[in-house]
C-alpha cells in the first residue's frame, strides 16, 4: 500500500513538472552516471540476484515514459521509485545472512573464473558499461564542438573589435597625416611624371614641364622679384640697372669697366644649385635677365668699331676676362659598360651647343673622350647614328663567353681580352695623338691612368703632358681595372710616326679612376677650369648622388641622408684601414670625390646592372643613348644659365682672334642665334669653322 501511495504521489508530481518544465532534447542534455549495485538473497542460498541500475537508465526510462505520453508516467514512476528503492538498499548495511550469501557467491564466482581461464585469458567484461561509453563520447564531442564554436564567435568579435580600432585610431590619423604631406595635386604629379619619362624628345619634355610648372605655381615663383634666401636680389638688380644703362648711352668704356668688376662666377649667389631645384624649366627671371644683359653687351663689345678699341685692345679684354671668369670642364666617370650612357650626355650638349671644350674621362669615360676628342663637330652628328660605332672586335667572339672569362681568371688573373678592346678603340678612332686631336677638333681630351709602382701618382694625359702617346693606347690603359683588365703599356709616335713605348721600363700602366675618378685639381692647375660638370654612372656611387635639378622625388631629408651616409662611410673606410683592417689599395676607390658642381645621374634599373661586366654592342649602345639622353634634359637650364657667358667670352676671343688674322668668321653671329634660340627651349646646332682656333 505504501508503495503504491508513493507511485501515486510521484506520478502526480511528475505529471505537474512535465507541464511546467520544457523538456530539453535527450541529446543535449548531460547527466552524471551514477551505478549502483544491488544484492538480494532468497531464503534458497543458492539463489542469489545482482542487480545494477544506473541513474543515466533511469533518467533515460523517465525520458521515454514523459515522450510516450501520460498514460505511461505510472510505470515510469513505479520504476524510478524501484531504482530508488535500490539505491537506498544498497547504502543500508548488509546483515549476517546477507553477507554470508554474498562471500558463498564470491567463491563461486572465483572457482567459475579458474575453470574458465584456461579458454579465455581475458577477465569479463561488463556489457553496460559498453553500452553506456559510445553515448557519453558523443555527448562530450558535443560538448567541444560548442566550445570551439563559442571560441570562433569570440575571435569573430575580436577581429570586428581591432577594425574597428585600427579604423579609427590608426587607419584616419594616417590618412590624414599623408593627406597633410602629400599636395593637392598628387595625383596630377605622378602623370606629368609619367609623361616626361616617355617623352620623345626634348621639345616634348620641355612643354610637359612648362605646364607642370604652371600647375605647381612655379612659374610666379621664377617672375617674383622680391627678397631671397638664396641669392642677393639687391646686388644683382642695382648692378643690373647699371649695365642697362651703360648701354643704352652707348658708353663703350664704361660698359667695360662695369663688365671687368662684376664678371665673375656665382655673383651675388646666383649660381646656387637651389635656385634650380624650384622649376623645372628654369630660375628666377632676375637672374636670366642679369645673364642675358651681360652676354649683350659683350657681343656689343666684339662689334664695336671705336679707334680707342682695336683688336689687340679687344684680345686682350676677352682673354683677361675669360681668364678670371674661369672655364668648365666635362668629366665623365668610369662604370664599365654602363659608361655607354656617357654617348647620350654628350649627344644633348652637343645639341644644345653647350659641350665643353675640355674633356676628361677615365675607364669607358676615356674611351667616349677619345671618340669625342678625334671627330670634328662636322663629324659628331653622324658619330651618334646607329651603326656608326665598330663592334666586330667583339662580334667575333662567339659562343661560350662565361667559360672563356672563368678560364682567363682562373689562368690569367684577368675576365677579359684586352687585345680585344684595343682593337675595338683602335678601329674607330686610328692611330691619333693627343697632340693631333688638338689641333684637328680643338677640344682638349684628358685621359687618367694610374701606374702600378707604388710611388707613382695618377697622370693626366692630355696634349700638354703627354703629346705623342696615342689615344686608344691611353684610352685602353685606363679600362685595366683589377681583375678585369690587364695592366697595357703606353704607344706613342715618334719623328718618324712608328709607334714605339712611350716609357720603355717594366711599368705597366692601368684604371686611374680607382684612386683620381675626376681630376678637378689637376684640370684646375693646367687650364683654370673652376667648373665641372660631371657624368656619373658608376654602380656604387649613383645611389649616394644628391640631385642638383628640380624632381619629383627630391625632398631635403632624403639629400641629407644621403650625404650623412656617404660621410660616415668615408669615415669608417679612414678608420678601418688606420688599423690595418681594409686594404689600403681600395681607400681612394671609396673616399674620393664623385660629384662636381652640376653631376648628371642617370636612373638606374635592375636590368641595367646586370650588363655591367657585359661586351658592348649596338643594341645596347642605343638603349644607353636614349637612356642618356633624357638624363640630361632635366640639366639643361642650370647648364645653360652656367655656360651662357663663359661660351660667349670664349666666343668672342675666337672671333677677335680670327679677324685679327684676316680670318672674319661668324663665331658672333653664332652665339646671338644661340641665345635667341636657348629661350625657346629648342636644341641649337653649332655652326662648323673651317679652322678652330688654338686656346
Amino acid at each position: 500500500m505504501a508503495a503504491a501511495a508513493s507511485s501515486s504521489s510521484f506520478s502526480s508530481l511528475w505529471t505537474q513538472l512535465s507541464e511546467q518544465v520544457p523538456r530539453w532534447p535527450a541529446a543535449l542534455t548531460f547527466r552524471r552516471t551514477t551505478t549502483t549495485t544491488t544484492t538480494t538473497t532468497t531464503a534458497d542460498p543458492t539463489r542469489t540476484t545482482t542487480t545494477t541500475t544506473t541513474a543515466a537508465q533511469g533518467a533515460a526510462v523517465a525520458d521515454a515514459a514523459g515522450a510516450a505520453g501520460p498514460s505511461s508516467l505510472p510505470r515510469a514512476a513505479a520504476a524510478a521509485a524501484a531504482s530508488d528503492a535500490s539505491a537506498r538498499h544498497a547504502q543500508q548495511p548488509p546483515t549476517h545472512t546477507e553477507a554470508a550469501a554474498t562471500a558463498h557467491n564470491a567463491t563461486s564466482s572465483n572457482s567459475s573464473s579458474r575453470g574458465t581461464r584456461g579458454r579465455d585469458s581475458h577477465p569479463p567484461r561488463h556489457h553496460h558499461h559498453r553500452l553506456n561509453e559510445p553515448r557519453r563520447g558523443f555527448r562530450a564531442t558535443l560538448a567541444r564542438l560548442d566550445a570551439v564554436q563559442l571560441v570562433l564567435h569570440l575571435a569573430q568579435v575580436l577581429l570586428a573589435l581591432l577594425r574597428w580600432v585600427f579604423f579609427i585610431g590608426v587607419r584616419t590619423p594616417l590618412r590624414s597625416v599623408l593627406a597633410w604631406i602629400r599636395p593637392p595635386n598628387h595625383r596630377a604629379r605622378v602623370l606629368f611624371q609619367e609623361a616626361m619619362k616617355q617623352s620623345a624628345s626634348f621639345a616634348e619634355w620641355h612643354a610637359i614641364a612648362a605646364e607642370y610648372d604652371k600647375l605647381e605655381g612655379n612659374d610666379a615663383w621664377t617672375i617674383s622679384d622680391h627678397s631671397s634666401a638664396l641669392f642677393d636680389v639687391h646686388i644683382v638688380r642695382i648692378r643690373l640697372g647699371q649695365l642697362r644703362a651703360a648701354r643704352l648711352s652707348g658708353d663703350l668704356q664704361q660698359m667695360v669697366f662695369l663688365l671687368r668688376a662684376g664678371l665673375q662666377r656665382n655673383y651675388g649667389g646666383i649660381d646656387n644649385p637651389e635656385l634650380f631645384t624650384q622649376s623645372f624649366v628654369g630660375t628666377k627671371q632676375l637672374i636670366q635677365e642679369y645673364n642675358d644683359e651681360m652676354v649683350k653687351q659683350l657681343l656689343d663689345i666684339c662689334e664695336a668699331q671705336h679707334p680707342s678699341f682695336d683688336y689687340i685692345t679687344k684680345e686682350r679684354f676677352f682673354h683677361d676676362a675669360r681668364q678670371a671668369f674661369g672655364r668648365s670642364a666635362l668629366l665623365l666617370s668610369g662604370g664599365a659598360s654602363l659608361g655607354m650612357i656617357h654617348f647620350g650626355v654628350v649627344k644633348t650638349l652637343f645639341q644644345f651647343n653647350l659641350l665643353p671644350r675640355i674633356i676628361s674621362g677615365g675607364s669607358i669615360g676615356a674611351i667616349v673622350a677619345a671618340f669625342l676628342g678625334t671627330h670634328t663637330d662636322a663629324e659628331l652628328p653622324g658619330f651618334f647614328e646607329p651603326n656608326a660605332i665598330n663592334f666586330r672586335a667583339f662580334d667575333r667572339l662567339g659562343h661560350g663567353s662565361a667559360r672563356r672569362k672563368i678560364t682567363r681568371l682562373l689562368t690569367q688573373g684577368v675576365l677579359m681580352d684586352a687585345s680585344k678592346l684595343e682593337d675595338f678603340v683602335r678601329s674607330n678612332i686610328g692611330d691619333v695623338t693627343f697632340q693631333e686631336a688638338y689641333r684637328r677638333t680643338g677640344r682638349v681630351i684628358n685621359i687618367t691612368v694610374a701606374s702600378t709602382t707604388r710611388h707613382e701618382m695618377p697622370r693626366l694625359l692630355n696634349y700638354l703632358t703627354a703629346p705623342n702617346v696615342c689615344i686608344w693606347s691611353a684610352a685602353t690603359a685606363s679600362c685595366a681595372s683589377p681583375f678585369l683588365y690587364a695592366p697595357a703599356d703606353l704607344q706613342a709616335k715618334n719623328q718618324n710616326g712608328d709607334i714605339v713605348l712611350w716609357n720603355p721600363s717594366s711599368h705597366k700602366w692601368g684604371d686611374g679612376t680607382l684612386e683620381n675618378d675626376l681630376p678637378m685639381a689637376r684640370l684646375s692647375e693646367l687650364f683654370n677650369v673652376n667648373q665641372f660638370i660631371v657624368s656619373q654612372v658608376n654602380p656604387h656611387v649613383v645611389p649616394f648622388m644628391r640631385s642638383t635639378k628640380k624632381s619629383f622625388s627630391s625632398s631635403v631629408w632624403r639629400e641629407w641622408g644621403k650625404a650623412i651616409l656617404l660621410s660616415e662611410i668615408k669615415h669608417r673606410v679612414i678608420q678601418l684601414v688606420e688599423l690595418g683592417l681594409f686594404p689600403k689599395m681600395f681607400q681612394p676607390m671609396l673616399t674620393q670625390r664623385y660629384e662636381g658642381d652640376i653631376t648628371i645621374v642617370p636612373d638606374l634599373g635592375l636590368l641595367d646592372l646586370a650588363k655591367v661586366l657585359g661586351n658592348p654592342n649596338e643594341k645596347d649602345l642605343q638603349h644607353y643613348l636614349r637612356l642618356g639622353e633624357r638624363c640630361t634634359w632635366p640639366y639643361i637650364p642650370i647648364i645653360q644659365n652656367r655656360l651662357q657667358v663663359e661660351l660667349t667670352l670664349d666666343a668672342c676671343l675666337q672671333q677677335v682672334r680670327a679677324e685679327r688674322k684676316g680670318l672674319a668668321g661668324q663665331l658672333v653671329g653664332d652665339v646671338r642665334h644661340r641665345n635667341a634660340a636657348s629661350h625657346s627651349g629648342l636644341p641649337v646646332h653649332p655652326r662648323v669653322l673651317a679652322r678652330r682656333p688654338t686656346m
